[in-house]
């Protein structure tokens, strides 16, 4: 075999071969070199955007939490602020009520008196619509009673019912006899709007306020149903029934006044907690709302008498509130009979659209147990504390609703402590006690009442959540600090504030307080508010 031989030098064929060659290794070379540089400057150029976009986002997130921050302020201000003196107002119109007043002098009264309600709730729902918007409400869970927090509601607007005529009943099942976990602030604020429209909107007829529970997909709910007989709703409204500041039209505003917002928040609120609402309305035939909530359960808290053996008979037209009455009396083990079978108790139609109960002539005095039940039942359905007629004869005195006059819930002014800061609050504060039948101490900021709690030693403290030098907050970790330290007995601590916030609550809950009342605080919040502190009972008027 033969190796060809190369030619050396090579000819000019060869070299502008080996140029050419070069040329496009180089072009190569210099293309890849380019191609890496460029690569390079874009990813730098591409970090560069990335790092001032995240940044971008960070200010951006950190300027929205300082704005949310400045809102959530602002609005708690805002809140404090206009409550603050509204408290007065109220407070002095609820006990100005309470003095012998002629005709006049008590419409007068009581237009003041529905001009400030009405007043607090258009700026309750504005400030409630900014809050849940900017996401600034939180809910807080609690165990609460669903009797006394529905019998709460419906008592509040039995007086503008009362005025207008109109029946309003409350008709709770006997399915509660354990406590329910929720915020009870917020599930209140839903029916309460829910029967503010009923009773505002309702000119003649009746309003039924119900709940029981129900099972939907293996799971727990309570049903909360609000039924009425007014004007009813037209298709067309009911299809922008959840938008902000919509009324049927401006002839509603001007004559029920309003904000249009509160079904708004019903709908908001209800999906913060995990519910639903659902209106079925006819045009001139009324509205039935109804409210689902999902039911997490905490402890008993109802132990059902048992009355095994006695009779009663029912004669209660309302289809609505006759199967209640009657669940009631199954869950007591009352038998129902016929009117000629000789029962020990009568319930029959009252003159109100709610109902009378009266024990036959004669009964044996342990049917007279049954007393506080009827007492109950009576204020239950009829959602008043005082019936005049559900305590008359044969009932007995035992029945009736309540004194006539305040009586002293404690012995001496070493059982109860209020301390205020605003001189007019501390005042009016004061004289609703009085009202009540308490004569209690006042200190007027945190520090003073400290040292008063000090030496004097009371039951129960209310303190308000907002003062200088030693906060409502600041106040209650002392008195636990120092009833740890000492192995004292606890002080039941009663916070109340304008604020009327959950955040406020939950500081309460936080700082040791046993219990929250917003302001404007009426006189029966503070009754419910002793009561819940261990009094066996604390009247209410």
């Amino acid at each position: 075999m033969h190796a060809s031989a190369i030619a050396w030098p090579p000819d000019a064929a060869t070299l502008d071969y080996l140029a050419a060659l070069s040329g496009y290794v180089l072009m190569g070379l210099l293309c890849v070199a380019g191609a890496i540089g460029w690569t390079q400057r874009r990813g730098r150029s591409a970090r560069r955007a990335a790092e001032k976009a995240r940044m971008e986002a960070t200010h951006a997130r950190e300027r929205a939490q300082t704005a949310d921050t400045v809102r959530s302020t602002f609005l708690a201000t805002v809140s404090h602020e206009i409550r603050t003196p509204l408290n007065g107002v109220i407070g002095v119109l609820d006990i100005l009520g309470d003095t012998p007043l002629d005709t006049e002098q008590r419409h007068y009264i009581d237009i003041a008196t529905h001009s400030a309600r009405l007043l607090l709730r258009v700026i309750n729902d504005i400030l409630d619509y900014a809050k849940i918007e900017s996401g600034a409400l939180h809910l807080y869970k609690a165990p609460y009673g669903l009797y006394p927090a529905m019998e709460n509601i419906a008592n509040l607007y039995l007086p503008l019912a009362r005025r207008k005529g109109l029946s309003l009943t409350v008709a709770i099942m006997p399915h509660f006899d354990r406590s329910l976990i929720g915020d009870e602030i917020r599930i209140g604020q839903v029916v309460a709007n829910l029967l503010n429209n009923a009773v505002s909107f309702t000119e003649h007829g009746s309003i039924v306020l119900s709940a029981r529970r129900r099972v939907r997909r293996d799971r727990d709910h309570i049903e909360i149903t609000v039924r009425d007989t007014g004007p009813g709703m037209s298709a067309e409204y009911q299809r922008h029934l959840y938008s902000p500041f919509q009324q049927e039209d401006n002839s509603t505003t001007r004559r029920h006044g309003g904000t249009g917002l509160g079904l708004s928040i019903v709908k908001l609120l209800l999906d913060l907690m995990g519910g639903t609402i659902h209106i079925h309305s006819v045009a001139g035939r009324g509205t039935r709302a109804t409210v689902r909530l999902p039911a997490q359960w905490g402890e008993r808290t109802v132990d059902w008498p048992c009355h095994a053996g006695r009779r009663a008979t029912v004669a209660v037209s309302n289809r609505l509130l006759r199967p209640a009455i009657q669940a009631w009396l199954r869950k007591m083990e009352i038998e129902e009979v016929g009117a000629d079978r000789g029962a020990d108790l009568s319930i029959m139609d009252g003159s109100d659209g709610g109902f009378v109960c009266r024990l036959a002539d004669g009964a044996t005095p342990s049917i007279h147990a049954l007393a506080p039940f009827l007492r109950v039942l009576a204020k239950a359905w009829r959602g008043e504390a005082d019936s005049p007629e559900a305590g008359t004869a044969p009932l007995g005195p035992e029945c009736t609703g309540g004194p006539d006059r305040p009586a002293p819930l404690f012995q001496s002014t070493r059982d109860l402590l209020l301390v205020e800061d605003n001189e007019i609050n501390r005042d009016l504060t004061l004289r609703q006690l009085h009202r009540l039948g308490i004569e209690a101490r006042a200190a007027d900021d945190g520090e003073s009442g400290y040292t008063q709690w000090l030496c004097v030693r009371p039951r129960i403290v209310l303190v308000d959540c907002h003062m200088p030098r030693l906060d409502g907050y600041g106040l209650a970790r002392r008195i636990r600090i120092h009833e740890m330290v000492h192995g004292l007995p606890r002080t039941k601590l009663i916070g109340f504030s304008a604020n009327a916030t959950q955040t406020d609550a939950q500081a309460c809950r936080a700082a040791g307080m046993d219990d929250y009342v917003p302001k404007p605080a009426s006189r029966g919040s503070l009754a419910s508010a002793l009561r819940r502190a261990g009094l066996a009972w604390a009247w209410d008027g």
